[in-house]
This record gives C-alpha cells, structure tokens and sequence, in this order.
C-alpha cells in the first residue's frame, strides 16, 4: 500500500486509524485539519482564510484545498494516508488528476461507518495534543483529562478544541452528508471504496480494515 485515503463523518476514527495504519505500512499519516491548524496558528494567509470558514463549521473552498495538497505531495512524495481528505467531489476528481499526471493512482479508499449517536457522544469527550495533534477519548481513569500530558508524544498537552460541541458537530454533520457523501459515490463507482464498520474499539476496527484490504483496487505504479 502506497496510497491510501480515509473518510468518515466527524468523529468516526479517521485520525486514531489514519495512525496505525501509517505505522502498519511506513507511509505518513497526513490529516488536513491539522496542517490547516498549524497554519491558522502561524497567522498565514490561508491560515486566516481557513479560520474564517472554520468558525462558521464550514469546509474550506475546494480550490484552497486541492492547492494545499498539491503542495504537501510535492514536498513530500507521492506516499501517503490522508486523513479526512477529499471532502468534496471536485476535490477527489483533482486528486486523481493529481495523481495520474504522475502515472500514480490511489491503491484504496477507506469508508468508515458509524451511527449518529456514537458520533455525538465521541465529540463531546474528545481530546486533542497540541503537539501531535493525536486524538483521544476522555478517560479518568487512565488519566485522559483536559490539562494531562499526552499519553502518545509525552511533549503536548491534551486540550478539548473550540470546535468540538454538539452545536458545531451537527452543522459538520450536515456539511458532510451534503458534500462529502458524494465523494463516497465518487470512489465507489471507480471500485476504490471500502466501507468499514467504525462502532467499536480501535482494535477492532483496525482489525476490520486488515481484513478487508485484500479487497481493493490496487494501482500498480
């Protein structure tokens, strides 16, 4: 697997498995949302234009997005998992142009499944590290709280992000079933997606995508 890109509705576990399987195959997990933040923080042009369309729970303008990427591949080389991206079908059609001007091609989309209610109640106990920017579930127990130390990079601190409320989630939710539904279509009917049940542990959904990888488009170089 050279190539792979993860979607999913807001809170489904795109970045939790975006990490592992980064680390299953050697490639570089690449989670937009997390380069837009690190823009916006150093006060960047696109990083001003993006937080402009953040606050309102809007998605960034196709064109900014795909210039974006475009940028990072070229920077970084044409192997990857991104996180999250593309949220829109121009988006996805500009990938796979991207792509194919390089004689390259995605080697599989991953779909994750989750029910509305198990979204709701992940977002309102999410965490964030301000250095890793790894995502984790509230757990006092373990010590997961607002304030602790990232159990991952031990370098962050974990934060609960503006963003993640029950009134933001459900204008996300809205702005991904009206746009990023179609991306889903888009890759289904090239025979790239692959639709996995994300209600459950990490493991157990990390387990289900080993398992139905074989299934497939694979793209030879």
């Amino acid at each position: 697997m050279q190539r792979i890109v993860l979607l999913g509705p807001p809170a489904s576990g795109k970045g939790t498995q975006a990490a592992r399987l980064s680390d299953h195959f050697d490639l570089e997990s690449v989670s937009t949302g997390a380069v837009l933040r690190e823009q916006i923080a150093q006060g960047t042009d696109l990083g001003q234009t993006a937080e402009s369309h953040l606050d309102r729970g809007e998605l960034l303008p196709d064109e900014l997005m795909n210039d974006l990427v475009a940028s990072w591949i070229k920077d970084n080389g044409p192997r990857f998992i991104f996180d999250g991206y593309p949220r829109t079908e121009p988006q996805a059609v500009a990938l796979v142009e991207l792509l194919k001007q390089e004689s390259l091609g995605l080697d599989c989309v991953i779909g994750l499944k989750v029910p509305k209610s198990v979204l709701r109640e992940r977002v309102t106990a999410r965490l964030s590290c301000t250095k890793c920017n790894h995502v984790f579930q509230i757990d006092e127990d373990e010590g997961v709280t607002p304030g602790a130390d990232c159990p991952d990079c031990n370098g962050g601190t974990l934060y609960r992000r503006d963003d993640d409320n029950s009134e933001t989630f459900e204008l996300r939710l809205e702005e991904y079933a009206r746009k990023t539904q179609a991306v889903e279509d888009y890759y289904a009917r090239l025979g790239q997606l692959l639709a996995i049940d994300g209600d459950g542990t990490p493991d157990e959904v990390f387990s289900r995508i080993l398992k139905q990888l074989s299934q497939c488009a694979t793209n030879n170089e």
